[in-house]
């Protein structure tokens, strides 16, 4: 049996002739002075747009492509990775799925985010491709929505608090006057 070789995304959209040589040439020599991935670069570059990489790394890994905007995420699923962690690896839980549970990201080929990801979530991971724009909108809507909810909480428990001194006070004003 033949061993399997790693071919790099660059070389694969090459050969399903989704852009050139020279275009991944070009693409490359951009990336080395901006550091960025080269799914990002070509993008910026105008070579493919954010939907063709994506459905192309949905194909290529078998995983699937999913529109968050579309998709019933789960606020308990997705509170299992703390934001900071879900904003670093570019990924977002989105449904226990029972035995596992299912997670986006923007980068589904990150071997070593999804290592993380493994070891820090409490279930298996599989994984679905989604857009950088939808997952930073779901980070804001899900994470911030979650830390409002706890702000307001704590004001509410502050207003009863002052609410219950007011009528303590109020009570003995009462008491006093009816002497």
């Amino acid at each position: 049996m033949k061993p399997k070789t790693k071919i790099r995304l660059g070389d694969l959209l090459v050969q399903e002739g989704i852009i050139s040589e020279e275009q991944l040439m070009q693409t490359l020599s951009a990336q080395k002075q901006s550091g960025r991935k080269l799914g990002h670069m070509l993008i910026e570059l105008g070579f493919v747009s954010e939907n063709q990489l994506l459905t192309f790394l949905s194909q290529h890994l078998g995983v699937p492509l999913i529109d968050i905007s579309q998709y019933q995420v789960s606020v308990e699923a997705v509170l299992l990775l703390p934001e900071v962690q879900a904003r670093r690896y570019r990924a977002l839980v989105l449904e226990d799925k029972g035995d596992h549970l299912l997670v986006a990201m923007s980068d589904p080929a990150d071997l070593a985010a999804l290592d993380i990801l493994s070891g820090v979530l409490p279930k298996r991971v599989k994984v679905a491709v989604v857009s950088d724009a939808q997952l930073f909108q779901a980070y804001d809507r899900f994470y911030r929505r979650t830390e409002d909810i706890a702000s307001f909480a704590q004001e509410l428990a502050e207003f009863r608090h002052r609410c219950r001194q007011r009528a303590r006070h109020c009570r003995r004003t009462f008491i006093a006057i009816d002497f």
